[in-house]
């Protein structure tokens, strides 16, 4: 499957890259600073983010206040025709990839809760064979 992933040099980013690589799907990834990304035979850098112009000047002003709050950027996608999934995770962690963890949509996250950046990739990269979660927010953590 042809992937793009934003923020493909972020903690979780990374983790998504490796674990979509080696389960031999192709990725194309946006990225500030695309030479921090790993090279490989079926990943695509994109896009300098810090690049500028006026159509994103004008776009930054016009959707700030959306952008700035995480409501606001629900709204937009559930208001999209894309399967999407919004991914809740507890407080991320750099721990190890696990592959156990607790999903759901009522699943209360506390100040304990905790899941690694490795273990919030497996999960997304999961739901791309799994439609439990499409057009749904879950939360998830260890």
């Amino acid at each position: 499957m042809h992937l793009a992933v934003f923020g493909g040099t972020g903690h979780t980013g990374r983790h998504l890259l490796d674990q979509a690589l080696r389960q031999g799907h192709t990725v194309t990834a946006l990225a500030r600073d695309p030479d921090r990304l790993v090279v490989h035979e079926r990943l695509r850098a994109v896009a300098d983010s810090r690049h500028r112009n006026l159509y994103v000047a004008i776009a930054r002003v016009a959707i700030r206040s959306l952008m700035r709050d995480k409501e606001g950027m629900e709204e937009l996608i559930r208001a999209s025709d894309t399967a999407w999934t919004v991914v809740r995770p507890a407080i991320l962690t750099g721990g190890r990839h696990t592959g156990h963890y607790r999903t759901g949509t009522d699943l209360r996250l506390t100040v304990a809760s905790r899941i690694s950046y490795a273990d919030v990739a497996d999960f997304m990269l999961a739901q791309l064979a799994d439609d439990t979660f499409v057009r749904r927010a879950v939360a998830i953590t260890s």
